[in-house]
């Protein structure tokens, strides 16, 4: 699947949240895929520019959106393995460092 795409909340400044369509999507692996045990997702410029290109003031961004994909990823109780295949350029080295620091598993390409 695509790597969910996180949002910051216009006038709430230090608010995130996940998109609409990919919380759905993830409530729907929650729910229908019971025994799934590795997930890969897509991580590509046009749903991770921010990770991609990540400064050291988008790092409380990073941290939070980063924790809200991951209490969704671990609401599947069968996932053991994510994967984070990375196109389009490789996330910097402190969203790497968080990935690594989720049990995430960071891949560049193919």
């Amino acid at each position: 699947i695509n790597f969910p795409v996180a949002e910051s909340v216009e006038g709430q400044p230090g608010k995130v949240m996940l998109r609409e369509d990919d919380l759905h999507s993830l409530k729907l692996l929650q729910e229908k895929c019971t025994n799934l045990t590795t997930l890969e997702t897509l991580a590509h410029s046009r749903n991770s520019r921010r990770l991609i290109n990540a400064s050291h003031d988008d790092s409380q961004f990073i941290r939070e959106a980063l924790s809200q994909i991951d209490a969704q990823l671990k609401a599947i109780p069968s996932l053991k393995k994510i994967i984070v295949r990375s196109y389009n350029g490789t996330p910097t080295p402190l969203v790497m460092e968080l990935m690594q620091g989720l049990g995430w598993i960071i891949l560049r390409g193919r």
